[in-house]
């Protein structure tokens, strides 16, 4: 939909690309140029971040700022703007003799310092408001783990990884299309058991690294000379998720 302020803001447009064509025809320097508007909607959408508008309004200010900065961009009031009278019905013979029509106002005329300056903020324009891209909002969940089964409860440790494997069967059955039903396989038991090593894994995670620096400075300070027993140690955490190694140094 082409609103009012979008055409005030390809009025910006036209007048940034009359500005080009002339410049880079002569020799003019556009950044010693001035460029007056007396919308105050298109003045805002120009003084601010191109990405922060919606695309219409993006890809039009960019294109302006191309050859132009904002600080070259001021306002003018509309009754001071040339074309106002073209707009409230005069006639062509006035309008020759109009000097505003030729020369635009008096002040414009007069040394920098003495041209009108703005006495207010263009950044908050109720109109501006349509034209904002909306921030995209990212959806965050945080998932807290809570450990289900209270290990305290049991007194035998086989106990324990039955029940676990249990219960990660019927998990697994949720997500299935083929349901378990008969007695626990040893692979069930030996993944229940698995399970526990990572849990005390996520309850000790400065134990073990600690553990990991204990290697390394080991290996470093020449303490521990042959490297495959740590080696192997590190192979079998990658692997399994937690240390695991099966002799004189480690059982």
């Amino acid at each position: 939909m082409i609103t009012l302020p979008r055409l005030e803001l390809m009025a910006c447009l036209i007048g940034h690309r009359l500005l080009h064509y002339l410049c880079s025809n002569t020799s003019l320097d556009s950044n010693a140029a001035t460029l007056w508007n007396d919308s105050n909607v298109a003045l805002s959408c120009i003084r601010r971040e191109p990405n922060s508008w919606k695309l219409f309004v993006c890809n039009r200010t960019t294109e302006i700022l191309h050859y132009a900065t904002p600080s070259q961009w001021r306002h003018c009031p509309g009754s001071h703007n040339p074309a106002y009278h073209t707009s409230r019905g005069i006639s062509p013979a006035e309008l020759s003799s109009l000097d505003t029509w030729w020369k635009g106002p008096n002040w414009l005329s007069q040394y920098p310092d003495n041209w009108l300056t703005e006495s207010y903020s263009l950044k908050e324009i109720p109109q501006c408001t349509a034209e904002s891209r909306k921030p995209k909002v990212q959806p965050v969940c945080i998932v807290t783990f809570h450990f289900v089964i209270n290990a305290s409860y049991f007194s035998l440790y086989s106990r324990l990884l039955r029940v676990i494997a249990w219960v990660l069967r019927f998990l697994n059955n949720c997500k299935s299309k083929h349901q378990l039903s008969q007695d626990l396989t040893s692979d069930e038991i030996e993944k229940a058991r698995d399970y526990c090593i990572r849990l005390q894994i996520q309850c000790y995670t400065t134990e073990i690294k600690s553990l990991e620096n204990l290697c390394h400075y080991l290996i470093n300070r020449k303490i521990i000379y042959d490297r495959k027993i740590i080696y192997d140690l590190e192979a079998d955490c990658s692997d399994t998720g937690y240390f695991r190694r099966e002799d004189s140094l480690f059982t």
